[in-house]
């Protein structure tokens, strides 16, 4: 067992789940949390979500301040380490100092026993170079958390090149998950080998069944902003293919 996957196991002793989801925020006024409905959502989709991106760019993680983070999770780790949830901290800023700067706020939180890590994406802008986006992100890596790498050019107005992301898991066994929303997928349709991080997709585009590696395709999960409304359907067509039933999940990715 290489040194990710000795973090993998100790991070997710009951192994990676492969439905996740970036929980909606809930607000009973600007600006002021609804602590019992965001209690009650990770009541809901407990049983079938065992991870979840707080804050993702469902729940407002582009707009928070880190003050706001830190009242999200005071918030959200009790009950999610109740319940069987594991947590990545979102930092979703949109520069390597802003993103160490977070950081270094969510330090106290990196103990807690539902925190398995921190999800960043790369440094905004689309004149950056490869090296650069490369160079940001090992910045990034180098503080030693668990690290999600987040492939979102919607937002950075780049991508990730499966090269780039080879280089940073050759270099950094910190570096543990995967996620690409980009719905081009060009990390994972590479094939470039990624030394055991975990793929997951968090694109819509193209529905669901085909993506998994149940079915041949690339991806070891999922982690989708509609799980908050539709976990129970997610977790259907995941539990579908895992049991070999391919015909029946692809239906069903169909239907949703």
């Amino acid at each position: 067992m290489n040194e990710r996957q000795q973090l993998q196991s100790k991070q997710f002793p009951l192994g990676i789940p492969h439905l996740w989801c970036p929980i909606l925020t809930h607000f009973e006024a600007a600006r002021k949390l609804d602590d019992k409905r965001i209690r009650s959502h990770l009541q809901d989709i407990a049983p079938r979500v065992k991870g979840i991106l707080v804050p993702g760019s469902t729940g407002e993680g582009w707009e928070m301040s880190d003050a706001d983070i830190r009242a999200l999770l005071a918030t959200v780790l009790e009950p999610a380490h109740e319940l069987g949830i594991r947590v990545l901290i979102g930092v979703l800023k949109t520069n390597v100092d802003e993103v160490l700067a977070c950081l270094d706020s969510m330090d106290r939180f990196r103990s807690h026993p539902a925190v398995v890590g921190c999800t960043v994406c790369p440094p905004k802008g689309s004149e950056l170079t490869q090296a650069e986006i490369r160079s940001g992100l090992a910045r990034v890596l180098t503080q030693g958390w668990p690290t999600a790498l987040y492939q979102l050019p919607q937002v950075t107005q780049n991508e990730m090149a499966p090269e780039t992301v080879a280089l940073l898991a050759h270099e950094f066994s910190n570096f543990i998950l995967f996620k690409d929303t980009s719905g081009t997928d060009c990390v994972a349709m590479s094939g470039v080998e990624l030394d055991g991080v975990y793929m997951v997709r968090g694109s819509e585009k193209g529905g669901y069944a085909m993506w998994s590696r149940d079915a041949n395709g690339p991806y070891d999960g999922f982690l989708l902003s509609t799980a908050n409304a539709f976990s129970r359907q997610l977790d259907g067509v995941l539990r579908d293919l895992e049991g070999g039933r391919i015909e029946q999940a692809r239906a069903n990715s169909q239907m949703l």
